[in-house]
This record gives structure tokens, C-alpha cells and sequence, in this order.
């Protein structure tokens, strides 16, 4: 009888430790840095006729896979339109339609806790053009 106990007991304390290692990796995963983030353009900065610069950064210690960076317009793949490197990517994207837009930023690599194995990772920033006779240019949001 007490065998049965302390097998219960014995259950129930590795089924504890289990769902505390998954709920910390849940936790390290979330406050783990992303592969690549959005320095320009800003959320809420005003883009003319000139254009948008774009500049992204990556995570160092070459964590992200360069070749599989891409750039998406309204759908339209406009990676070509930027030079990229080790450390991220810049360019100028023209041609921003009236109305609604989107960037997305899309790219695979590594995280410390899946060596290995690649995972994707994408970043969206949509703007909104304010006509071509509006003095403001398009807004971006986050």
C-alpha cells in the first residue's frame, strides 16, 4: 500500500517538473529577440513621393540564413530593390500605390534552443497613401 503511494507521488512529481520546464521555455521563447527587426520605415512615419527607406537589422552571430531574406510589396517580391548583408538590409522602395500598402519581411534561421533546425520568421508594416494630391504623403503604422 504505501508503494502505490509513493509511485503516485513519485508520478505526480515528475508530471509537475515536466510542465514547469515546458511553461519555462514558453516563457524563454517569448522574450527571446527575433531573428530581424524593422528599423525603418517607423510606425507612424510620413512617406512622400521620394519614396520609403527600408533598413532592417538582424540578430548577430549569423543566426539568420541571408540568402532566404525576402521583401514583399502588396505581395510583389521586391528583394532585388535592396542590398543585403551579414548584418541586415537597406534600400529604397518607389511606387507606393493610393490606398492601402504593405511591407512584409520575411527570412529563416536559427534560435539557440532548436540547433539545427531552421525556423521563419516574418515582420508586416502597412501604410496608407494619402492621395496624390495630399500634402502628407502616406502614414505608416506598426
Amino acid at each position: 500500500m504505501r508503494d502505490r503511494f509513493r509511485i503516485r507521488r513519485l508520478r505526480l512529481l515528475a508530471l509537475l517538473a515536466a510542465a514547469g520546464g515546458a511553461a519555462a521555455a514558453l516563457a524563454l521563447s517569448a522574450a527571446t529577440p527575433g531573428l530581424m527587426r524593422v528599423v525603418e520605415p517607423r510606425p507612424g512615419s510620413v512617406v512622400g513621393v521620394e519614396g520609403v527607406e527600408v533598413m532592417v537589422r538582424f540578430a548577430p552571430e549569423d543566426r539568420v540564413a541571408v540568402e532566404t531574406f525576402r521583401v514583399l510589396l502588396n505581395g510583389s517580391d521586391t528583394t532585388e530593390e535592396f542590398t543585403t548583408g551579414a548584418n541586415g538590409a537597406y534600400g529604397r522602395l518607389h511606387g507606393l500605390l493610393d490606398g492601402e500598402n504593405r511591407l512584409r519581411f520575411e527570412a529563416f534561421g536559427r534560435r539557440w534552443w532548436l540547433p539545427g533546425r531552421l525556423v521563419e520568421e516574418a515582420r508586416d508594416r502597412g501604410s496608407r497613401a494619402g492621395g496624390a494630391a495630399s500634402p502628407r504623403g502616406t502614414q505608416l503604422r506598426g
